[in-house]
Parts: C-alpha cells; sequence; structure tokens
C-alpha cells in the first residue's frame, strides 16, 4: 500500500521542466485613454503637433507599403485621406528602459513620460501644459552610449482603434499598440 501512494503521490507532481524567460512589459498603460476621442484639429491646436496627420499618414503609408521609400511616401501622402479624424490619447506612458537579460532589482523601475495639453482649472487659472524630452533610438542605438539617438519632445500618445486599425491596415498587419507623436 505504501508504495501505491508514493507512486500516486509522484504521479500528481508537476515535471521538473525549465518555464522559458518571460520578458517584464516594456511599456504600462492606464486600462483607459485619458481623453477618448480627440479630433486632430485639438491635437494640432491644444497639444502643439502641427504635423501630426502628416506623421500618421506617413506611418500608415508606411505600413502598407514598407518597400517605398520616404520620398516615395512622401510624395503620396497629398493625396490619401485618412478615414478617420480622432484618436484615444494617453496623457502618460510608463515604460522600462532595462535589458530583457538583466534581473529587475525593483517592481518600480519604470520611467514616467507625460503628454499633456494645458488644462483649464478654477478662477481663469491654467496649468500649463507637460511635453517631456525624450531619446529615441534611430534604430542603430545600443543599450549603453547614446550614439544614434535623438533628443526629442513627445507631444501626443495615442493608439488607433481596433476599428480604425480594421479599416485602414491589411489583415495580419502587427501595428503596434501604441504610439506617440514627437518633435
Amino acid at each position: 500500500k505504501h508504495e501505491k501512494y508514493l507512486s500516486h503521490c509522484f504521479d500528481n507532481q508537476p515535471s521538473d521542466t525549465v518555464t522559458p524567460f518571460e520578458a517584464p512589459p516594456i511599456i504600462k498603460m492606464t486600462k483607459h485613454p485619458s481623453r477618448n476621442a480627440v479630433y486632430f484639429d485639438v491635437i494640432r491646436e491644444k497639444y502643439d503637433a502641427s504635423m501630426f496627420d502628416h506623421a500618421l499618414a506617413h506611418f500608415v503609408l508606411k505600413y502598407q507599403n514598407p518597400t517605398f521609400s520616404h520620398g516615395q511616401i512622401e510624395k503620396m501622402i497629398p493625396n490619401f485621406p485618412l478615414h478617420f479624424n480622432h484618436v484615444p490619447l494617453y496623457h502618460k506612458a510608463r515604460f522600462w528602459l532595462g535589458h530583457q537579460e538583466q534581473h529587475r532589482l525593483q517592481s518600480n523601475e519604470y520611467n514616467v513620460v507625460h503628454a499633456r495639453a494645458p488644462i483649464e482649472a478654477a478662477k481663469d487659472k491654467e496649468i500649463p501644459p507637460r511635453f517631456d524630452t525624450v531619446l529615441v533610438n534611430s534604430g542603430l542605438g545600443k543599450y549603453i552610449g547614446v550614439s544614434e539617438y535623438r533628443i526629442a519632445r513627445v507631444k501626443v500618445i495615442f493608439s488607433l482603434t481596433k476599428s480604425i486599425v480594421k479599416t485602414t491596415f491589411k489583415p495580419g498587419t502587427n501595428i503596434p499598440r501604441y504610439l506617440a507623436y514627437v518633435e
């Protein structure tokens, strides 16, 4: 009976398998956007993002035509209508700068970047806008050092809704969930 009992216990034990390394999330966002639908003209005016729709059209065209050059995309933009005129906005994004193979020392290692238009407060006072400055990797930058990085100001943090993605991109196109417009 004892052997049967031991056999039963060992059969129900989890196997000694190595679980794959799970990288921490690089970006943490709030569950809901700060503003659900902000029109492009409000983005241009209040967020001081004068080229927002131009840059968004460039992004969409580049995803639709990945082999096209920058010049070819720029020539197409004047004749390319965006079939939407608003996007959900986020006023802050949390991101982790660590490397996937490095151990996370703390649970709050996330940095935060803000992009918020001025807010009208009580008694004709206004809370000033906050547009943080960041280093943007050109694609060739390394984990250590600043070579191949550019300085930019984050003007808008946004996402494209499922309906926008469905009507704008080909099925199966992998679009980043969150995007930022920087100058």
